[in-house]
């Protein structure tokens, strides 16, 4: 029985040397309830009126135009706007939300600037006090006026945009509305087609072709809450810096992040407040990543890790649906950043400062990241200085193998390059050899053409010269011989001029022979 003690007792003492690793809880767990006293919050579910239930929402741009405006005009750079924005929120939800904006004609008014900035100015006192006069009560009257002349069958919601160049107050409100409302303030506008349940209201602040504005107040109508605010704000949402982004969180609430993406951890049951072994990590990835730990119905921690323009950086913040801002985030209290970027190695042994916990960043091999949650009256005990102490060593131990594998590749595309550079020296040597080889070849050539030219003229110039010879003696032969037969000729003729002749000249019986170089018969007698 002893024996058998002893190895229940040091069991159980290796185990609890063992630093507990949590165990995911099902995702259903983790989904933190929305606020019954916010029109929009960040827990589920949404109200059913949200365009987030909407796949491919249609939403109606009524322009307006103020007394004395005659200036204003609506035209194709104004409806870019909207298309950009659709184009905006289609690029935010992955491709799995289009809107699709519709656009009536510009509505004249016979309220002033004056009048419109007034109304402007006294939001505040309005709010919830005097419908009639608030921005609620001029997007619902403009909406009722126009219900006869214009269609509002199948529209999700409606913009109301104008502007006034002498206006000096501005508006870009989005607003809610319900069925069934915990205040009357969020009901539904009645229209003979049906209720309107989103609406947003623009004046002077519709911005330009690449304004977030419009996007931010239609994210609203999706169910988003802002977030700015605060100075412990995040940095990383639409609905606080105005940045074309969302929050894991934000994107999950939608329905826009799959479950696969969030952990689900259980404070009681896998964490701990007094105790160092609280560890977990996360996956680097180029999507979005939650841990959601409920502290409560409507509140939770949250570690995310957010990929946003190539950057990989985790955040640690609270969520609380009854407040505004509903997000706490948590900074590094050496850098003042309220993430860690851990795109790099560099970010092991960073910690961001919480209330409940702190977030160590023990590990990160590129792949997860590994972090423990310390409670802060625990930071100062001897083994959470080892705990930082040894993260700061894999974080030293990661950089220098870093080092080492940035040195190694660049040894080895030295290498590469050292060889394709003697490789590309010796085929430059072998063609230029070769092009050597070629014009000396060429060079051969030429001078054997040319030898042959050279020879053929000097065999022509002495056929020529034959030739020319050749007929010269022959001219010369046929002259002296035409002139020799014409000597002759000459000297035949000479001759046969000077010879003698005799002729018989006859006379009756008688006959005479007369002899002369030209004979002529005497008188009286005929040549015989």
């Amino acid at each position: 029985m002893r024996i058998k003690s002893a190895i229940i007792v040091l069991s159980s003492l290796i185990i609890s040397l063992i630093p507990a690793i949590a165990n995911a809880q099902p995702v259903s767990a983790c989904r933190i309830s929305t606020s019954e006293n916010q029109i929009v919050s960040l827990g589920f579910p949404f109200k059913p009126e949200r365009l987030s239930y909407i796949d491919n929402p249609k939403i109606l741009v009524m322009p307006y135009r103020l007394k004395g405006e005659t200036g204003f005009d609506f035209d194709v750079k104004e409806k870019e706007i909207f298309l950009r924005s659709s184009e905006n929120i289609s690029k935010l939800s992955s491709e799995k939300s289009k809107v699709s904006f519709v656009f009536s004609s510009v509505v004249d008014l016979s309220i002033t600037a004056k009048e419109m900035d007034d109304i402007s100015r006294n939001v505040k006192d309005t709010w919830q006090r005097d419908y009639a006069n608030s921005t609620w009560g001029f997007v619902k009257k403009m909406i009722t006026d126009q219900d006869k002349l214009i269609d509002y069958t199948n529209i999700s919601g409606v913009v109301l945009v104008g502007s006034s160049k002498i206006a000096s107050a501005w508006i870009a409100e989005a607003m809610m509305m319900t069925k069934n409302p915990f205040n009357p303030w969020f009901a539904q506008i009645a229209t003979d087609e049906g209720p309107i349940s989103n609406a947003v209201l623009i004046y002077n602040q519709l911005g330009d072709i690449n304004s977030t504005t419009l996007t931010h107040e239609i994210m609203h109508l999706y169910g988003l809450t802002d977030l700015y605010g605060s100075a412990t704000s995040p940095n990383h949402s639409l609905m606080s810096n105005g940045i074309l982004s969302l929050l894991g969180i934000e994107e999950w609430v939608l329905g826009w992040l799959p479950d696969e993406n969030v952990q689900c951890i259980n404070l009681d049951s896998e964490l701990s407040k007094t105790s160092l072994d609280n560890k977990l990590s996360i996956k680097k990835s180029n999507r979005n990543q939650l841990i959601v730990i409920p502290t409560g119905l409507k509140t939770a921690l949250i570690v995310e890790q957010v990929y946003q323009a190539g950057k990989n950086h985790l955040l640690f913040y609270s969520l609380d649906n009854d407040a505004r801002p509903a997000i706490t985030t948590f900074r590094d209290d050496y850098t003042f950043e309220f993430f860690i970027d851990v795109s790099t190695t560099s970010s092991t042994s960073k910690i961001l400062t919480g209330k409940t916990f702190n977030l160590l960043v023990e590990n990160n091999d590129g792949k997860d990241i590994s972090f423990r949650l310390i409670p802060p009256s625990l930071m100062n005990t001897d083994e959470a200085k080892k705990l930082i102490s040894t993260a700061e060593v894999n974080r030293q131990n990661a950089e220098l193998k870093v080092k080492e594998e940035a040195a190694a590749k660049a040894a080895a595309e030295l290498k590469i390059k050292l060889e394709a550079e003697a490789k590309a020296a010796a085929e430059l040597k072998t063609k230029q050899e070769a092009e050597a080889k070629a014009a000396a070849d060429k060079a051969a050539e030429l001078k054997v053409k040319q030898d042959a030219e050279a020879k053929a003229a000097a065999d022509l110039k002495a056929k020529l010269e034959a030739e020319a010879k050749l007929a010269a003696d022959k001219i010369a032969a046929d002259l002296k011989e035409k002139q020799d037969a014409e000597a002759k000729a000459a000297a035949d003729k000479a001759a046969a001029a000077s010879k003698k002749t005799t002729i018989t000249c006859v006379k009756g019986n008688l006959t005479k022979k007369v002899t002369a170089v030209k004979p002529v018969c005497p008188k009286g007698y005929k040549k015989k």
